[in-house]
């Protein structure tokens, strides 16, 4: 009997949707997840939660839509991710497609597949390959400021796609505007791949386009920072409302942080990053429904946003049972991870002292870690064949690029420990550069922000160079010379600097201009750089064998610390140069 109640309430509804068609137009549930990096917390809670949330949904509104908009760094390579590229994760959202029939929507960020690029036996490749999977998975993948160029982007990549439970509303996607500067590609195989257009240049075109279609609300979705498209939401709404089209939603990611901003009837939202996602409702008509708009976090985010002011509803527990699917999925995973762990504690060498070190140390100066991570780079230069030993070799490290928030201990240094270190698979490159164009690199590194506000920047050199009496130095030749405007260097510095000038505030505009103005002599893979020779570089540093030269250069820098903790010569002064204000160090030293 139960069954045939449902039945007949089944043959109910449809007739009652047959009779009342406009009622079919039921509304929308959005799930936005961003940059959650393959970290296991999505697997194994974020995943169960979304789908317990949207079958509830769903048992109220039988003719409702479940919309899973991923706004792009879903995957990223991990100690545990790189051997699989990232493909147990993306097995999260082949269930929610085809399993549960939900509808997913991918914005490219500037990792996924991305991440692998600068692996030259895989290339572009993979990410060809995972265009190709999400085609034949029913994932819509939004980028309207992305034109393909081979078959793979042109069948797989649109720029929109219009709501079935919601009348008349498109969601419009956009790739990060920087996706190519700010990714593992190159250029070269980005043009072999797609091209990206400017955000203006894009809205420009798809909102003629949305006016025509008759298209009445906009949820707008791109993989940038809340406060660049926020901006940018404020700009098109007003274009878009002299046309008659609505901005209900705009979805920024990217930055790892929470938003919400509810103004005049547009719903500013940023999901956040690793296990968190947002939830919110749209009506039948497009709209968001007002305080719809939910933050799942993690254990903690509640507290903290207290802290730091932010009224957000962060909720990190949800009754109901997730699909068993999803349970094979976090099972398969954590065995994988268990196996890659047992590989990737393998002991590659040893350290006597351990490193005090942290990442909130190296920004804040040059420090003994850091310049070993940039002599392994020197190291490796020096043992390339189209290595000229006259030539001098400086290494800069980017101390962004070093990510452990706690001190390395003495004992063993495994592979697992090198590759949490320093998480990206970045490639670190050499350039031969003139003294004068070295100069250039150094100080705008080194005041990338006036007044040192901002110490990601901070330069951890190789032991041979220093600042020192206003002076570059570089020890050669068994002496410290001074460095020659018109003299030539190898400069050998890792991905971030090499690569990575993220636009915004993280863009070094002399970087951009000497770099992009000359191939890189060669190129590694940093991390499989430090695997094969940084425990040597250590061994060879903490039994004295690095040479007389770094033990003295040592020495002064424990000298020079041992003064700031007494508080002498810890003054700033600012100097004020041609074009910009500079921050020097009064202690006579590293800076």
């Amino acid at each position: 009997m139960p069954r045939l109640g449902s039945f007949l309430m089944s043959i109910c509804i449809g007739c009652l949707f047959l009779c009342f068609p406009e009622l079919t137009h039921a509304q929308v549930r959005l799930f936005l997840v961003s940059d959650v990096h393959s970290d296991p917390e999505f697997i194994v809670r974020s995943a169960p939660q979304i789908d317990v949330l949207a079958q509830r949904f769903l048992r109220e509104n039988p003719f409702g839509q479940i919309v899973v908009l991923v706004l792009g760094d879903f995957t990223s390579v991990t100690p545990y991710t790189r051997r699989g590229f990232g493909s147990h994760f993306l097995q999260v959202l082949h269930f929610f497609s085809r399993w549960r029939d939900y509808t997913v929507l991918f914005v490219p960020g500037n990792h996924d597949a991305l991440d692998w690029a600068i692996e030259r036996e895989i290339g572009p490749d993979l990410f060809l390959r995972q265009m190709d999977d999400f085609h034949g998975w029913g994932v819509h993948v939004l980028a309207a400021n992305m034109n393909g160029k081979v078959e793979d982007v042109q069948r797989t990549v649109q720029p929109s796609y219009d709501l079935v439970g919601a009348r008349g509303t498109r969601v419009l996607g956009l790739a990060l505007e920087q996706l190519v500067s700010r990714s593992n590609l190159s250029q070269r195989m980005a043009d072999n791949m797609f091209t990206i257009h400017s955000y203006e240049t894009a809205l420009q075109q798809q909102l003629v386009r949305a006016y025509a279609d008759g298209v009445k609300n906009l949820v707008l979705a791109v993989h940038d920072g809340f406060d660049v498209v926020s901006t940018l939401g404020a700009q098109v709404k007003r274009v878009a409302q002299s046309r008659g089209i609505n901005i209900a939603v705009v979805a920024a990611a990217d930055d790892h942080d929470v938003h919400t901003i509810n103004a005049d009837g547009t719903l500013y939202l940023d999901a956040g990053s690793k296990g968190r996602f947002t939830m919110a409702d749209l009506r039948e008509d497009g709209t968001y429904l007002s305080k719809s708009a939910i933050h799942y976090g993690i254990p903690g985010d509640h507290e903290k946003r207290i802290e730091e002011g932010v009224e957000l509803e962060l909720v990190t527990a949800t009754s109901g049972v997730p699909h068993v699917m999803l349970g094979e999925l976090a099972r398969r995973w954590d065995s994988w991870q268990q196996d890659t762990k047992t590989q990737l504690d393998r002991v590659l060498g040893f350290t006597k002292k351990g490193f005090q070190a942290t990442k909130k140390a190296l920004m804040d100066g040059p420090n003994d870690l850091g310049s070993l991570f940039a002599e392994t780079l020197s190291h490796w230069t020096r043992n390339q064949p189209w290595y000229d030993s006259s030539v001098p070799v400086v290494s800069f490290f980017n101390s962004s690029s070093y990510s452990y928030e706690k001190p390395i201990p003495r004992g063993p240094i495994s592979e697992l420990l090198l590759r949490t270190v320093i998480p990206h698979i970045d490639a670190a490159a050499v350039y031969q550069v003139s003294g004068r164009e070295l100069k250039e690199l150094y100080f705008s590194l080194r005041d990338a922000h006036p007044g040192c506000k901002k110490k990601g920047f901070t330069p951890q050199t190789s032991f041979n160079f220093r600042y020192r009496n206003k002076k570059i130095e570089i020890f050669h030749s068994s002496r410290w010379q001074e460095v020659e405007d018109d003299g030539q260097y190898f400069l050998a510095v890792d991905g971030f600097l090499a690569r990575h000038q993220d636009g915004g505030a993280w863009r070094i505009e002399e970087w951009v201009k000497i770099f992009n103005s000359r191939l890189p002599q060669g190129e590694v893979i940093f991390q499989d750089l430090l695997v094969d020779t940084f425990p040597g570089i250590v061994s060879l540093f903490e039994e004295g064998k690095l040479g007389f030269t770094v033990q003295r250069e040592v020495q002064r820098r424990a000298v020079l610390a041992k003064w700031a903790s007494r508080g002498e010569e810890k003054k700033t002064k600012f100097v004020r140069g041609s074009s910009s204000r500079r921050c020097e160090s009064v202690n006579a030293g590293l800076f």
